[in-house]
């Protein structure tokens, strides 16, 4: 009696437990639940806090910025455009010419501008101490929008100021031999573009040489070669148009751009002219066609055909028969180009990169040459190798039937001559 009682107590108590150790883990359920809820609370306060902390808490570097080095540079090459506008009028070479006040004035704006905002931005990448840094950081931090209109506004500026003062009635044209305020006003522009490219990757976007690189076949060289044609029509519609005018501007004998232009030939104008006007259009057409297959995802598609290979190789070699004579006329004395500035440095770059390109092509078409040799030649091993193996099949079985035949014959002997034996 006493054991059942036992067991019957040991059974209730066990039967009474059970629903407080499910009670415990739910309560321990319950609790993880809680304090994850809570742990996630607190991260999400924490990244408000994070959010709402003042630009001066945040770990942000700004001496470390890669487009602090496009600044500097910027700001070097603006104040070497400004001291050679300065000394733009104190010509003492008989071919170079001085300046005119109205074009100093200009120049002397454009350097100083741009080499004040630029001074301005170098010292607000440099600043960690004044109460101005907060502001700075969120002026010029990485994403920063009013960085991206600060370097769209310096592009902007050289790029008028490039047009302006090298063109054929600037203060740097060609003809003008003020070599100094020439070089360094491309300077400016091109690092310009170099701080854009800089903040774009910065961004998240693509580089500039990337961003080419993705384009199929050689639409990279045709880009290049829609851009130096078209800035080549320009500069020599500028020349054309107002080397007359850039001319009378000049007090000077002998006049510099008078002997320059003036014994052009006609003909070679109309030349260079139709030449550049031709390869423009051309070059934008290459550059939409391979930008419309750019976007098909079928790589068979990608492809280009024959014909289109054989159209572009010929453009490409009559732009080239074209192009090398007449960078050889026009850029030796007596040529339209023969000065040192735009139309010069333009004429040889777009004959460059016309000729690379071509080149460009001629290693594809080896290229898909030797690929169509050797699937000819896999086709051949293919097509051998089922031959053989066909054949090799075929001696097998013939082999394999003589054999058949010895053993039958064989058979049939013994038979014979167990029949004669047992007459």
């Amino acid at each position: 009696m006493t054991t059942k009682n036992k067991t019957k107590g040991s059974e209730k108590s066990t039967e009474g437990d059970a629903p407080h150790e499910e009670n415990d883990e739910t309560d321990e359920a319950a609790n993880s639940r809680s304090n994850s809820q809570e742990a996630r609370n607190n991260l999400n306060e924490k990244d408000e806090e994070h959010q709402e902390l003042p630009a001066e808490e945040e770990d942000v570097k700004l001496y470390k910025s890669s487009r602090l080095k496009g600044y500097m540079t910027l700001l070097l090459a603006s104040s070497l455009n400004y001291i050679a506008a300065i000394q733009s009028n104190k010509v003492i070479l008989q071919n170079a010419v001085s300046s005119t006040r109205r074009q100093i004035r200009y120049a002397q704006a454009v350097g100083m501008g741009s080499g004040l905002v630029n001074l301005l931005a170098v010292l607000a990448h440099c600043d960690r101490i004044t109460p101005l840094k907060s502001v700075w950081i969120k002026a010029f931090r990485p994403k920063s929008m009013f960085e991206f209109a600060f370097i769209v506004y310096l592009l902007l500026w050289w790029i008028i100021a490039a047009w302006v003062q090298t063109g054929v009635r600037g203060i740097c044209g060609d003809g003008k031999g003020q070599f100094n305020l020439y070089f360094s006003t491309w300077a400016c522009c091109a690092t310009s573009v170099w701080i854009l490219e800089r903040w774009l990757v910065a961004y998240g976007l693509s580089s500039m040489k990337a961003f080419l690189a993705s384009w199929p076949n050689r639409a990279p060289g045709w880009i290049a070669i829609f851009f130096l044609s078209l800035s080549v029509l320009l500069s020599v519609v500028d020349i054309f148009l107002n080397w007359d005018d850039a001319s009378n501007d000049i007090d000077v004998e002998p006049n510099p751009i008078a002997a320059l232009f003036e014994g052009i030939p006609e003909s070679q104008w109309q030349w260079y002219l139709f030449l550049a006007a031709v390869t423009t259009p051309v070059a934008a057409g290459f550059v939409v066609v391979e930008l419309f297959r750019e976007n098909k995802t079928n790589e068979e598609q990608d492809s280009k055909k024959k014909w289109e290979n054989i159209l572009e190789g010929a453009i490409l070699a009559i732009f080239v028969l074209a192009w090398i004579p007449t960078v050889i006329v026009v850029t030796t004395p007596g040529g339209l180009a023969s000065g040192v500035g735009n139309t010069y440095f333009f004429t040889w770059a777009a004959t460059a990169f016309i000729m690379e390109t071509f080149v460009w092509w001629i290693h594809d078409w080896r290229k898909s040459i030797h690929a169509m040799l050797r699937k000819q030649e896999e086709e051949y091993r293919k097509i051998q190798e089922e031959v053989l193996t066909k054949a090799l099949a075929e001696e097998q079985g013939t082999e394999k039937q003589s054999r058949t035949q010895i053993t039958s014959e064989n058979s049939s002997a013994r038979s014979h001559s167990i029949m004669a034996g047992s007459y």
